[in-house]
């Protein structure tokens, strides 16, 4: 008696818990309806999406009301995103119910509104699954080849195996199997090709239904089961009723009879649930050809005219003759040869209907004009590819060029030099003749030297990096492999290292007349972190062939007062510097600091450091003391003894703190005022 209570009492519990849920639900659905009425059409169409969400799974026709309406209101106010969104869930919707007419309207609605690439390939998949169904094999093949076609141009391969396993079913219902096979065969083609990349659920359906009409049934169910465990994950329930039914199928096609009764009613309960009246026409068909194996012919008699029934009244073409012919070979079993010719004529009535002579050469009318078209897309892109060729000759010609003005610059450079040599030796003579004036003689010899020495460390240590640069883009160029994506950028690249070029060059040249003329400097409102952005951009290149992160972390407000010209090949050098000694896939950065009338410039590196007992030494000695970077690269050993000069003359101050091992951290200051 004490357990009969206690059943009594946990079955009054449970009564009170579902009535309190389902309370719940109803107050839900009606707070949303109250909303309604006084939100605005934005809010509107977030609500009534939310109630026909709510409805999908319960009652799909409250469903496709609520997002009719959502759909209408977005039309209204023109919100064309959320309009595309609607039309192609309320197609799937009336698809699911057999109402085939209005999903072709909804999916030509997604089109007006400007669908486009793959979203229009998959609206055009989808109607040839509706004509498909309906048992309209030219019109499903012609949809087929559209999709196909937008495919081809956004080379979405796992796309084109979908179109390709469509074409493949298509022809093999038509009984044209070396066409089928043709198709199978390029769909497995593309999952053999990219199998590693395949994760869509759509690649499991596909290829599993491609292993399946190749009767490799344990690859087919293998697939289907991947596709069925992923539909499980994200609870979608009519994914797994669909790949219920593929396994259903697949185990009925290899004589496992109780495997596939079993996946069978797993897949009718489901649809039942949500009312897709095309797979419930399928798994009717499916259970009445397990019961015929069975022997079990009273089963088979129910299911096959529930299944006639349901294709009837929805247009089911295909289904509908997969049941007569279901029914004629149960009634040759049961030797009833009466009803045995009846549904026989039926079938090949229907036959007739949808699988003639005319249909045939129909669809393969379609087949020759997307092949035609895609040979002379074939053609088109040879011919681009030629003019591309052509480009490049164009291209190489102009480089070739450009080579040649190079060469005559540096000529003139070498008659430069040879003029201050020439001009030297004069000076050296006239030295000797002139006793009188033997020590004014002498300092102007020594500064002529200077200039020269300098002049030379300046050429080496910085117009070196530009020609690196371009001989860089000149072998890139030159290479017969090498196809540029962007013609337009890889010649401004080219541009502006030229530019960067000529520029240092003026700048060596005016640095020369200075020293030999004695010029002073110009003081003028320096923006610093303009200066650190051109040198990060002349030096970018020397950086980025040892892997090294350059960045310019210099304030966008950071002014200072100082000549130009010179605190540029200050900047300059202690950059370069720094790239030179730091490793492959190291750090260089110039930032900056304002410490009272002055801002600090720093240049930061994880290089190689230096030792406390050459740090002294480094901004004094005149000789060509350099040693040698971590990429072998050779300095003058000039670089840091004419910072120091001109950050001096600049009223400044430079200095060093660095540890071997770890990197060095160049600084120099400059005043915030003239």
């Amino acid at each position: 008696m004490n357990i009969i209570k206690d059943l009594k009492i946990v079955c009054c519990l449970v009564i009170v818990f579902v009535q309190s849920n389902v309370f719940a639900q109803n107050n839900y659905v009606d707070s949303l309806n109250n909303m309604l009425r006084s939100a605005g059409d934005k809010d509107k169409v977030s609500i009534l999406n939310e109630l026909a969400n709510h409805y999908r799974y319960i009652n799909t026709l409250h469903a496709i009301d609520y997002y009719k309406q959502a759909f209408d209101i977005c039309s209204k106010i023109d919100d064309k995103s959320n309009s595309l969104f609607l039309s192609k869930t309320i197609a799937s919707l009336y698809f699911n119910q057999a109402n085939f007419n209005q999903a072709k309207e909804y999916y030509n609605k997604s089109v007006q509104l400007g669908l486009s690439g793959s979203g229009l390939a998959e609206v055009q998949i989808q109607l040839g699954n509706i004509s498909l169904a309906q048992g309209v094999l030219t019109a499903a093949t012609e949809h087929y080849f559209i999709a196909l076609k937008y495919y081809e141009k956004s080379k979405d391969e796992n796309a084109k195996l979908n179109a390709y396993s469509n074409l493949a079913n298509v022809f093999e219902r038509q009984n044209n199997f070396s066409k089928a096979i043709e198709y199978n065969i390029k769909a497995l083609n593309i999952y053999e090709q990219n199998k590693n990349k395949f994760r869509l659920l759509s690649s499991y359906d596909n290829i599993g239904n491609i292993y399946l009409r190749q009767k490799n049934y344990s690859k087919a169910e293998l697939f289907f089961m991947k596709s069925l465990q992923v539909y499980r994950e994200i609870k979608n329930t009519a994914g797994e009723a669909s790949t219920l039914h593929n396994l259903a199928k697949a185990n009925y096609e290899h004589k496992q009879y109780d495997k596939a009764l079993s996946y069978a009613k797993q897949s009718l309960k489901l649809a039942q649930g949500l009312n897709i009246k095309p797979l419930l026409a399928s798994n009717y068909n499916v259970l009445g050809y397990v019961y015929t194996a069975q022997t079990d012919y009273a089963g088979a008699d129910f299911h096959f005219k529930r299944a006639i029934d349901v294709s009837k009244r929805t247009g089911l073409n295909i289904e509908l003759n997969i049941a007569y012919e279901g029914l004629e070979a149960l009634y040759k079993s049961t030797n009833e040869k009466g009803k045995s010719i009846t549904f026989q004529s039926l079938s090949n009535n229907m036959k007739d209907s949808l699988y003639n002579d005319s249909i045939l050469k129909r669809m393969n009318t379609l087949e020759a004009d997307y092949e035609a078209k895609s040979k002379q897309s074939e053609i088109e892109l040879l011919k681009r590819e030629s003019e591309l060729n052509n480009l490049q000759r164009q291209d190489e010609r102009r480089v070739r060029n450009f080579l040649l003005a190079f060469s005559a610059l540096l000529l003139t450079l070498f008659a430069v030099v040879v003029y201050f040599f020439i001009k030297n030796k004069r000076i050296a003579n006239a030295l000797e003749k002139q006793n009188k004036e033997i020590i004014l003689q002498k300092e102007q010899l020594t500064q002529l030297n200077n200039v020269k020495d300098r002049f030379f460390s300046i050429i080496s240590h910085d117009l070196r990096n530009n020609l690196t640069s371009m001989k860089l883009y000149f072998e890139l160029i030159s290479n017969k492999n090498y196809k540029p994506s962007d013609e337009k950028h890889l010649t401004g690249e080219i541009a502006g290292s030229v530019n960067n070029t000529i520029d240092l060059l003026e700048n060596l040249l005016v640095w020369a007349s200075e020293q030999i003329k004695g010029n002073t400097i110009n003081i003028i409102k320096l923006n610093m972190y303009d200066i650190a952005a051109d040198n990060v951009a002349l030096l970018s290149g020397n950086a980025s062939q040892k892997s090294i992160e350059l960045e310019n972390l210099v304030d966008d407000d950071s002014f200072a007062y100082g000549d130009i010209d010179t605190i540029n090949l200050v900047v300059r050098n202690l950059v370069s510097n720094a790239i030179k000694f730091t490793h492959e896939g190291g750090s260089v950065s110039i930032s900056s600091q304002i410490k009272g009338d002055f801002i600090h410039i720093s240049v930061l590196d994880n290089g190689v450091g230096i030792s406390t007992d050459k740090i002294p030494l480094l901004f004094t000695q005149y000789k060509n003391n350099s040693t040698k970077g971590t990429g072998n690269e050779k300095g003058t050993g000039l670089g840091l003894m004419l910072c120091k000069e001109y950050v001096e003359k600049n009223k400044g101050q430079i200095w060093l703190e660095s540890e071997q091992g770890k990197g060095s951290c160049f600084l120099f200051s400059l005043p915030l005022q003239a």
